[in-house]
Formats: structure tokens, sequence, C-alpha cells
């Protein structure tokens, strides 16, 4: 149950939010509960959680572009992350300084970044999960006033590391989609990426 809710904001930005929960349950016991959710404005990366290709929930990051686009709708970064790497720090390593201030995302394209829970290497399943966040920020982004338009047919395919090694995997798979491919030290195969399968490199001697 709901029970009340504090906004506070001046001007483009923002302040926490408190959520005060009422927990009751049948034998008549109850319990307040603040929640705490960060603001995020309209010029910063946010999360969004969708329903991937399996039906498992999975979450992503999102940076709005900062112009309008010259067409109906925005072309997407969709950026991977190497391993560890939460999706919200991968969108926001997408910046540059302006005066004395970070700017987050791109001019005239979305930032795009996707996660998928356990081991994929942006394989198999883990290859379809950026494919469906893309779908589902595109269909978000038409039903949300301030939303820009995205063109899903327009895709810059990026990563690092595993990521990497994901936009090379998804550009192949989807080269019609593909604007541009930008790999930082992406592998080409796991068994030749430093020592993460040295049983596979003596098996082969």
């Amino acid at each position: 149950m709901l029970e009340s809710q504090s906004t506070s904001r001046k001007k483009d930005r923002c302040q926490e939010v408190v959520l005060t929960l009422k927990v009751s349950t049948a034998t008549a016991h109850s319990q307040q509960i603040n929640v705490k959710f960060r603001c995020r404005s309209k010029k910063e990366s946010f999360i969004f959680t969708f329903e991937d290709h399996d039906g498992s929930i999975q979450h992503a990051a999102a940076i709005a572009p900062k112009k309008k686009c010259p067409t109906s709708g925005c072309p997407v970064l969709l950026t991977l992350h190497g391993t560890g790497v939460p999706p919200q720090n991968q969108a926001d390593s997408y910046k540059r300084m302006k005066g004395k201030n970070w700017v987050f995302g791109l001019d005239t394209a979305w930032v795009l970044a996707p996660t998928r829970h356990g081991a994929h290497n942006w394989e198999g399943p883990g290859m379809l999960t950026p494919m469906t966040a893309l779908q589902r920020l595109a269909q978000m982004a038409s039903k949300v006033s301030w939303m820009p338009a995205v063109d899903a047919r327009k895709v810059v395919f990026a990563g690092h590391s595993m990521g990497g090694h994901g936009a090379w995997h998804l550009a192949t798979h989807y080269p019609d989609l593909a604007l541009a491919v930008v790999s930082a030290a992406g592998w080409i195969a796991k068994e030749d990426y430093g020592d993460s399968n040295l049983f596979f490199r003596c098996s082969t001697i």
C-alpha cells in the first residue's frame, strides 16, 4: 500500500524521491518502509527493464539524443559491456567535457547498453538480448511523448572486451542494420583471449 510520496525538483536538477510504503499482513501486523529512488533528468542515463526473448526479465541503460534527429527516427549506438561492467556504467562511458561539466550521450543518436544475467559472451541467447532491448526501446519511445523516436533499422554496434566481441558477432548476424562497428579490444575467439583457456591451447599442440 502506497502511503505517501515526496518529490523535490529545481529546474532541471534532480533530488531524491522517497516513497513511504506500508506493508500489512493477514495477521494485522504492519510496517512502514521508506524506499529511496534516484531521480534522473532527461540529459542523464536511465535504466529500464524488459521481457527478453526467452521470457526472462533483463534490464538496460539508455541515454536519449541531445538534439533533434534529422529524420523521423534516431539511430542507435548499441553498446555491449565487458565482463563485470554494469550497463549504466557502459552507457555513461559515452561522454564529453563541455566547459567544466560532463555531457553524456550523443547529439543525434540513442545510446543503448543492455545486459543479460549469466555467462553468454553475447552469443546464442546473449546475442538475442540486445536485439530484444533494441525493439523494447523503440516500443517504449513510441508511447512516451518526451522520448525521441527510435529507428531500430540503423544501428552502430559497439562494445569493449567481451562486448567488443559481441559487437563483431551482432554485426555479422545483422549486417542489414549495421551503420558501423566499433570494437574496442574485442576478441575474435574465446580460445585466443589471453590465458582464458590454457587447456584448449595445450590440447591443440
